[in-house]
């Protein structure tokens, strides 16, 4: 579950960058999409042909993105810790919850084994 918000809030924040960089939409999907299943990892061979500067300001973005992606993540795990947390102090573990049955006492009669 975890990793699947990582990966649609990676693709979608990557999308809105590759937008703002000028890439037309659906192109912006695809290329989100294809980045958030390799796990951020770019292909350098498209990237080539762009000036080094902007190369610097994509993948800068894209680490921004992952980031922002990762405290997402983050941000579940606590708060499924904290659920965890409060369900454990509230069950019972190892405190008996109902009247215990004492054994019989022996009878003064009877012999007790010594």
């Amino acid at each position: 579950m975890l990793g699947t918000l990582l990966g649609n809030v990676f693709a979608n924040r990557l999308t809105d960058t590759f937008v703002a960089f000028g890439v037309p939409a659906d192109q912006a999907a695809g290329l989100a999409a294809t980045a958030a299943a390799s796990g951020g990892e770019s292909d350098a061979g498209s990237l080539s042909s762009l000036p080094e500067q902007v190369r610097q300001q994509i993948g800068a973005a894209i680490a921004s993105d992952f980031a922002v992606a990762t405290r997402a993540v983050l941000i579940g795990m606590a708060i499924a810790l904290a659920v965890a947390f409060l369900v454990a102090l509230l069950h019972p573990g190892d405190r008996v919850t109902q009247a215990r049955i004492e054994a019989p006492e022996p009878e003064d009669d009877a012999e007790v084994p010594a």
